[in-house]
């Protein structure tokens, strides 16, 4: 009976080890995902033909949108990357 037991904690264990890889993944491909969206609008601003102070504004303002979303992503797969170390710093 004990045996049972111990098996399946440890297939659960195993599991969410494999889901919480699983969800590191799908952060870093979200995060993929914004950063080639951000250079493609700064290189769509940059093409704009507009002084380049107005540019140089429009781009400040992109990045600013995007690495707030950025870092709640990496904050996120930060924190599932520590605790599947299994160990304190």
């Amino acid at each position: 009976m004990l045996d049972i037991i111990l098996k399946s904690i440890g297939v659960f264990i195993v599991g969410v080890y494999i889901v919480s890889l699983g969800r590191v993944w799908w952060y870093e491909r979200d995060i993929d995902k914004l950063y080639s969206k951000m250079k493609k609008e700064i290189n769509n601003a940059k093409k704009m033909g507009m002084p380049m102070s107005y540019i140089d504004g429009k781009i400040k303002n992109i990045k600013e949108e995007y690495d707030t979303k950025i870092e709640e992503l990496e904050r996120k797969r930060r924190f599932i990357l520590e605790k599947l170390t299994f160990r304190k710093k």
